[in-house]
């Protein structure tokens, strides 16, 4: 993990918290949608600007809706990660996006918004909530550009 992490409250739940992170992301950028739904709970649910998915059945459609339009050769970047977590809960917000993995510059993939819940299982910590949103400026209704 190449970004900074705040961990709030139990300490050795906040470190298992960014541990699965990383995990997460590494399956993220493999594009394998059985592993992606495995780091799921059975009822995840997951928020963006324009829909909502309840399930693991609706949240596996989702990503495979939307696998081409990910590549191979991607990374998640993250900044500004914050975990709070107790020991069988926890809550990640950061800012985040997936890109280009050979550090070309791509301007026109913008950097969201990003929070999740995770619960601790028998089966170890799975997402039970995901949220991404574009800043957006109502006035223009155009995305308000993050630059870090």
């Amino acid at each position: 993990m190449s970004y900074p992490v705040k961990i709030h409250g139990e300490q050795q739940a906040g470190l298992e918290i960014q541990k699965f992170l990383s995990a997460w992301d590494h399956v993220v950028c493999q594009l394998d949608i059985q592993l992606i739904v495995g780091y799921c709970t059975a009822d995840v649910c997951f928020f963006d600007t324009s829909s909502q998915t309840n399930g693991i059945l609706a949240y596996q459609a989702l990503w495979q809706r939307y696998s081409s339009v990910f590549q191979s050769n991607i990374r998640v970047f993250r900044r500004d990660v914050l975990i709070h977590a107790t020991e069988s809960m926890g809550f990640i917000s950061c800012y985040s996006k997936v890109d280009r993995n050979d550090g070309i510059k791509t301007p026109e993939i913008p950097w969201c918004r990003s929070t999740l819940a995770v619960r601790k299982t028998a089966q170890g910590w799975k997402i039970q909530h995901q949220h991404i949103s574009l800043p957006v400026d109502f006035a223009t209704q155009r995305a308000i550009p993050l630059h870090f």
